[in-house]
């Protein structure tokens, strides 16, 4: 953990830090819109708020064990590896001054006189993970209800408190009255429901009101599914418009290859008449030529030959065979 200064708490925790860490996080993980990257510094803040107290009781905790002393003085030099020697006894400092144990001695007595508060199961892992999870193992999409529920219920089925039972069940109700009793068909999350559900869950002295980040991040989790939903159909309208582009650029190419191969056709046609037209050409012209040699061989035996007082070709055939 790169800790600049001594920080008991992520509010007291380095501001340049902070900015160094949240960029670190979106260097790894990509948004689609400048709502978004609002959203997830949001759920990023609340999310490090929540967890960086539970990292140090945890290593606290560990140090304790280790060096086998309840003394808060004896660990230090003695913290894990994730944080420098002198931020480590600068922490050290800070939980043994008389506030920090005021403040650790009331909250202790806080969650002993609420036994039925609605603490969840999910450990360290974010709901965040929770949900990628159950979405895995179900293959569809989660709804906030069920995964509240399933954070809400310890390894037997039962629920970690009646607080919670209630709270869930009420959902469940509020929400099979509005929407139908098919689950299936019913949204991710309805703020609204949630948010009354909420308020009732606040009357009475005996009852624990809903963590208000809880119904924060559900409201952040409706509006980022609108906002998903909406991206979502300008894709598809992309799409769309996109294949009706790739049709007609098909159609038209389609239509240029019919029109080249009717014009390969055509020509391919007039050659052979062409071609057809030239033999015939031809066959007239030896034709004709046939026809005047032969006409010039009878004007020659009959006008040309008697004149000249010349025997005619086959007269002189004759005479030869007669002197033979």
């Amino acid at each position: 953990m790169r800790m600049p200064n001594a920080a008991a708490n992520w509010k007291n925790y380095s501001a340049d830090m902070k900015e160094i860490l949240f960029n670190d996080f979106m260097n790894k993980h990509r948004f689609a819109s400048d709502y978004d990257r609002s959203m997830a510094r949001k759920v990023w803040d609340l999310t490090c708020m929540d967890r960086y107290p539970d990292y140090l009781s945890k290593a606290r905790t560990k140090a304790k064990q280790r060096e086998n002393s309840d003394n808060i003085e004896d660990l230090k030099g003695h913290g894990p590896r994730g944080i420098r020697t002198e931020m480590w006894d600068g922490l050290v400092d800070i939980w043994a001054t008389q506030e920090w144990k005021r403040k650790s001695i009331a909250g202790k007595n806080n969650r002993a006189s609420k036994p039925d508060a609605m603490v969840h199961t999910g450990g360290s892992r974010s709901f965040g993970r929770h949900l990628r999870k159950m979405e895995a193992e179900h293959k569809r999409p989660i709804s906030y209800g069920e995964l509240y529920n399933k954070v809400h219920k310890r390894k037997d089925g039962e629920y970690v408190s009646n607080k919670a039972k209630n709270f869930i069940e009420s959902y469940e109700n509020a929400m099979a009255e509005k929407y139908g009793e098919d689950a299936s068909k019913h949204p991710i999350v309805d703020t609204d429901v949630w948010t009354q559900i909420s308020g009732e869950n606040k009357k009475g002295p005996s009852t624990t009101p809903v963590r208000e980040d809880i119904t924060t991040l559900a409201t952040q989790m409706s509006q980022m599914q609108e906002q998903m939903q909406s991206q979502l159909n300008l894709q598809t309208q992309s799409q769309m418009q996109l294949q009706t582009q790739l049709q007609a650029q098909m159609e038209a190419q389609a239509q240029y290859m019919q029109a080249q191969l009717k014009a390969q056709a055509d020509m391919q046609a007039q050659m052979q008449a062409q071609m057809k037209a030239q033999a015939e050409m031809q066959a007239l012209l030896q034709q004709q030529m046939q026809e005047q040699m032969q006409a010039q061989m009878q004007f020659l035996r009959k006008e040309i030959l008697p004149a000249l007082k010349m025997p005619s070709p086959s007269s002189v055939k004759k005479l030869g065979k007669n002197q033979e």
